[in-house]
């Protein structure tokens, strides 16, 4: 009960002798952190710097009156996302001055004629409401910290997690750190990479996507037929939905050359794939990039540029093939036939 006779209560009226009345009133009743306020402008000034729970104001002010003040203080509660407690006095009766009072938002009324049979119990009723508003703020601020925690811990986990849940192949975060060590050993070794980027069409339409399920069994039956192509050390993931990202690593960049990977497209292209709804025959294109020691991009604009040239293209050609910049002669790239 002390605990709930600490709140501070800020009292507005602009009769000295209405406000003597209620301080002793209040006092009598263990009360001792009262503020006061002679206007609106006053009271705001104080609500400002300090929170203050309770306000005990009365309804017939000259310039600003209680009802006006009430809506300010809504208005600041509003924005310091907090709650007061506003109680109104008046010699006003009368169902109708209830209404306008409650419809502006304050949460009591108590007549001045019967002010000292009603403030205590009032008073003691809206402390109650104070502290258990205050309570379940306290809850709510903890259930929210903890679901900041958890977010900020999943997304630090999907930023870590190194595989595709699907074909159990590496994600984007896996192509990125495998692209960097490669680039980074062509650099020091001299050496060459390939990266090729294949994309897969899974609609059914040029509007309609294929069905969920039948998509992922496409997608993993491509992943099973890129693993018997590719050689045991090369690296095969999905950076997204609808795309396969595969490093080579190649001694000489000469090695890098389109019929290289002819084999990967025919893998894919050459047979329908077998589903549940029947076969599908998919169309996919691909991007062959070589990565010789000269090459100074990072792996993220690597993968930027192997997008850009699929956007790029003719629709009609299927394997795109550039060497670290600069497309080769249009006339020894590979198209469909």
């Amino acid at each position: 009960m002390s605990a709930i006779r600490e709140m501070p209560i800020l009292i507005v009226d602009d009769a000295k002798f209405s406000t003597a009345v209620i301080h002793k009133c209040l006092e009598t009743g263990g009360y001792s952190k009262l503020l006061q306020a002679s206007s609106a402008e006053e009271a705001m000034l104080v609500l400002n710097k300090t929170p203050t729970p309770i306000v005990i104001v009365d309804w017939l002010m000259p310039g600003v009156d209680g009802l006006a003040l009430t809506k300010q203080i809504r208005a600041l509660d509003e924005q310091k996302h907090r709650y007061t407690y506003i109680i109104m006095l008046t010699a006003k009766d009368g169902g109708e001055n209830l209404h306008n009072a409650f419809n502006v938002g304050i949460d009591d009324f108590i007549n001045k004629s019967s002010m000292k049979e009603q403030l205590l119990p009032r008073i003691l009723a809206a402390s109650r409401v104070i502290k258990q508003h205050l309570q379940e703020r306290k809850k709510l601020a903890a259930v929210l910290k903890v679901k900041n925690l958890l977010e900020s811990q999943n997304a630090q986990l999907k930023r870590l997690c190194d595989a595709d849940p699907l074909t159990k192949l590496g994600n984007l975060n896996y192509l990125i750190k495998k692209l960097d060590d490669h680039l980074n050993h062509c650099r020091t070794r001299g050496s060459a990479s390939c990266f090729i980027l294949i994309s897969i069409n899974l609609k059914e339409t040029n509007t309609h996507e294929l069905p969920a399920p039948i998509q992922q069994e496409i997608i993993k039956e491509v992943a099973k037929r890129l693993k018997a192509s590719v050689r045991p050390l090369d690296e095969i993931t999905r950076p997204s939905a609808a795309e396969f990202g595969i490093i080579a690593y190649q001694p000489n960049i000469l090695q890098c050359q389109p019929e290289t990977f002819k084999r990967l497209f025919t893998a894919l292209n050459n047979h329908a794939f077998q589903t549940a709804m029947g076969y599908y025959q998919v169309e996919l294109s691909m991007v062959v990039m070589t990565l010789s020691q000269h090459n100074q991009d990072n792996s993220v604009k690597t993968i930027e540029k192997a997008r850009a040239l699929k956007k790029q293209t003719a629709a009609d050609q299927r394997i795109i093939y550039h060497v670290d910049d600069t497309p080769i002669n249009p006339q020894n790239a590979l198209t469909r036939q």
